[in-house]
């Protein structure tokens, strides 16, 4: 499903009836969605920060949310966190959406894909927290910043794809993966960081591969 903006905060009926008929189509199995959002490179960028992400955000709550308990595989691709602001908590932020508390029970594999061309910090993704049996997590430029802005059921997974970090915040989510199983792991230059020695035990881990990207002293 390809979601194409137009100068229109409204998600369009032709959308909502090509969803309705592709959910209807599956009958009672479990899902695999696939949201690739899509803006017209020839509109003015500064829409990017306005009404677009309150287009998307309709998009998920409209026609996504009411399906979330169906999904197996879920892979959101958009531009940035903000276009996905239904899924944020923002800190002082009085123009935000209202944080709504989404539930996947059935979600096992989960794919964000940004362009780190535009992405941002400042805000929190907490929403997808509610996933018991979520076991695989592709994440690329998702996480820019020294802190973890992305919250999931990291002790429950045991396969985790990750482009590209900073090497404080891998640390911490190696301490937060006992389960981990499977790892792939690009790490941006730390050359500025004095980080302490620390030992971190992964018992069941198969597969660990990581790509210093520009490291100077990996």
């Amino acid at each position: 499903m390809e979601v194409s903006l137009g100068n229109t905060l409204v998600v369009p009926e032709r959308h909502s009836r090509a969803a309705s008929y592709w959910f209807s189509q599956a009958g009672c199995h479990l899902i695999d969605l696939v949201i690739c959002a899509y803006v017209d490179p020839s509109m003015d960028p500064s829409w990017h920060f306005g009404p677009n992400e309150r287009y998307f955000a309709n998009f998920m709550l409209q026609l996504v949310r009411p399906q979330a308990e169906r999904i197996r595989r879920l892979c959101l691709a958009f531009r940035d966190l903000y276009d996905i602001c239904c899924l944020l908590q923002y800190q002082d932020d009085k123009d935000a959406l209202p944080h709504h508390v989404w539930s996947f029970p059935n979600l096992e594999y989960l794919t964000l894909n940004l362009d780190p061309d535009y992405c941002v910090a400042g805000a929190e993704l907490i929403a997808l927290e509610s996933m018991p049996r979520l076991h695989t997590v592709v994440l690329y430029y998702a996480i820019l910043s020294n802190e973890l802005n992305i919250h999931l059921p990291w002790s429950q997974l045991t396969s985790l794809t990750i482009c590209t970090l900073r090497e404080s915040v891998f640390r911490v989510l190696m301490t937060q993966c006992p389960a981990l199983e499977n790892g792939c792991f690009s790490i941006g230059d730390s050359k500025f960081e004095e980080l302490p020695t620390i030992d971190i035990t992964l018992t069941r881990l198969t597969t660990f591969n990581i790509q210093f990207d520009g490291a100077s002293d990996p």
